[in-house]
C-alpha cells in the first residue's frame, strides 16, 4: 500500500462535529467562515465522509449552514432566535441549579460543586476579563452543573444550545455589571446549591441570565443574521 493510499483513523462524524463546535464556540471558527472540507480533513485527519456526515449534524443543530455549490459557512442567528435560545436555557439552568440542590447530600454531585467553586473562586479578576476567558469560564461553569446531575441528554442539549450564543458573545458584547458582580453571582449559585437552598439557587440563576440577556440585545444589529 502506497503513503498516497494508506487509510485515515476511522473517526466518528460525531467526534469531528464535537471538535468543530467546540471551534464555534472558542473562536475558531467565526460568523461567516467558510468551512472548507480539505482544511477539516487535514486538520481532523480523517475522511471526506466523515467531515460531511459532522457538517450535517452542525447543520441539523443550526450552527452552519450548507450551501448549495459554495459548502458550509458558520451560521448568524437572529435576534428572535437568540430570545427563543435563551428561554430554553433559563429553563434548563433553572432545572438544573433545583437538581443540584437536591441532590447535594450525595457525595457524587457535592463533589463537583464543590471543586466548581473552587475554580470560580479562583478565576483571575484582577485582570481585564476578555472575551475569550468569558465564553471559557462560562462553558466550565454550566458544564460542572450539567455534569452534577449525571444526565448526558441534558448536558448534550444545554450545549448545543449555549453553541448558537458563543459567537455573539465573542463579536464583542460589552458587560453591564462588573467582573467582579458576574464571577460573584457565579459563586453564590454554587453557595447556595451547597446549602441546599433549592429556591435561592433558582433565583440567583435567574438573575443571571436576565443580565446575559440584557447584554446580548444590547448588541448591534450587525452581531445577529436576520430571520430564521
Amino acid at each position: 500500500m502506497t503513503e498516497g493510499s494508506q487509510k485515515r483513523p476511522r473517526i466518528d462524524p460525531g467526534a469531528v462535529a464535537d471538535q468543530i463546535r467546540t471551534g464555534i464556540q472558542t473562536g475558531q471558527f467565526v460568523p461567516k467562515q467558510r468551512l472548507v472540507e480539505i482544511d477539516l480533513i487535514n486538520r481532523y485527519g480523517v475522511s471526506r465522509s466523515c467531515v460531511r456526515g459532522a457538517l450535517r449534524t452542525l447543520e441539523s443543530e443550526g450552527l452552519i449552514e450548507i450551501v448549495k455549490s459554495q459548502g458550509a459557512f458558520v451560521r448568524l442567528v437572529s435576534r428572535e432566535e437568540v430570545s427563543h435560545t435563551l428561554d430554553v436555557l433559563d429553563a434548563l439552568a433553572n432545572f438544573v441549579v433545583r437538581k443540584a440542590a437536591s441532590d447535594i447530600h450525595k457525595p457524587s454531585v457535592r463533589a463537583v460543586i464543590e471543586q466548581s467553586l473552587r475554580e470560580t473562586r479562583a478565576f483571575n479578576v484582577d485582570q481585564k476579563l476578555t472575551m475569550g476567558a468569558f465564553v471559557r469560564e462560562n462553558n466550565r461553569f454550566w458544564g460542572a452543573l450539567m455534569d452534577s446531575v449525571g444526565n448526558p441528554v441534558l448536558k448534550r442539549t444545554h450545549a448545543g444550545l449555549q453553541s448558537l450564543l458563543f459567537r455573539i458573545w465573542l463579536s464583542g458584547i460589552q458587560f453591564s455589571d462588573s467582573q467582579v458582580d458576574w464571577l460573584k453571582g457565579h459563586s453564590d449559585i454554587l453557595e447556595a446549591i451547597l446549602q441546599g437552598d433549592a429556591d435561592r439557587a433558582e433565583k440567583l440563576a435567574i438573575e443571571s441570565g436576565d443580565r446575559s440577556r440584557e447584554d446580548l440585545f444590547h448588541l448591534p444589529d450587525e452581531a445577529f443574521g436576520g430571520p430564521s
